[in-house]
């Protein structure tokens, strides 16, 4: 976490805050939390596929202060993550399945953590494993899942 450190003299008018400038590059703007952390969340629910309240448990385990709506944001700042890296390397990484194979395989899964929460989706490619999309949708709509599916079909 980058902590901001000021003067703690109560009389002091100087308001600046000082921040780590390394530690400022470590963190995505408007997150306290490191990308260890964010990367973690991302291994607990993709990998140990762990609910929001398991994953905030396990990092209060590890000395991390961190609520469950916390632990929510920053997964969402990991799909976001995952999104914006499979708009800059899926096309090269699909494009070397297609010469190698003819062509590509596409699975979609749906894990729901908690009965009554959104259901997470993942689309990859079966070949390579690339993961093209994730995103948590409220209901499984036919037209919200196509709304989900349409920009991979369109890469």
């Amino acid at each position: 976490m980058n902590m901001g450190y000021r003067c703690e003299n109560p009389s002091c008018s100087n308001t600046t805050v000082y921040r780590s400038a390394q530690a400022e590059h470590l963190s995505m703007k408007h997150i306290t939390y490191g990308m260890d952390v964010i990367a973690y969340i991302g291994h607990l629910r993709f990998k140990e596929h762990k609910a929001r309240t398991e994953m905030a448990s396990i990092l209060k385990e590890k000395k991390v202060k961190i609520s469950d709506r916390q632990v929510q944001k920053l997964y969402e700042r990991y799909a976001l993550l995952l999104r914006a890296n499979v708009k800059e390397t899926v096309k090269d990484d699909l494009q070397k399945v297609v010469n190698e194979h003819g062509g590509i395989i596409l699975f979609i899964d749906g894990v729901q953590p908690e009965k009554g929460n959104e259901t997470l989706y993942v689309i990859r490619e079966v070949l390579s494993g690339t993961i093209l999309a994730a995103h948590n949708l409220k209901s499984r709509a036919s037209q919200e899942l196509m709304d989900f599916i349409r920009p991979v079909l369109a890469v």
